[in-house]
């Protein structure tokens, strides 16, 4: 009997692809102004410290913690803006990089 009857369609939301969310997390990262951007490639992409990232900078720690704290929140609204959730860009963030812009 369930060979025989008919599939049913489940239509789900159209969420984006993880290319698409990994693509928008990059361009939104590369559109940042390089202040924000390097500390954030440093320590998320490349996983420095923030003392490793501080040194490597040029900068304090807490220069390189406060940058961080604005370089996120512009990222943030930035991926907002083009649509994109929050709990998204954390499972970008826990997949396997690809290239840094």
């Amino acid at each position: 009997r369930e060979a025989g009857a008919p599939l049913r369609l489940v239509v789900a939301e159209p969420d984006p692809s993880w290319a698409e969310v990994r693509a928008a997390v990059h361009d939104a990262l590369a559109a940042l102004p390089g202040v924000y951007r390097e500390p954030l490639v440093a320590c998320y992409l490349r996983g420095l410290t923030q003392d490793a990232a501080a040194a490597e900078l040029g900068l304090t720690k807490v220069a390189v913690k406060k940058r961080l704290e604005r370089g996120r929140d512009r990222l943030r609204a930035a991926l907002t803006r083009r649509g994109i959730a929050p709990a998204a860009v954390l499972a970008v963030g826990a997949a396997p990089a690809a290239a840094v812009p």
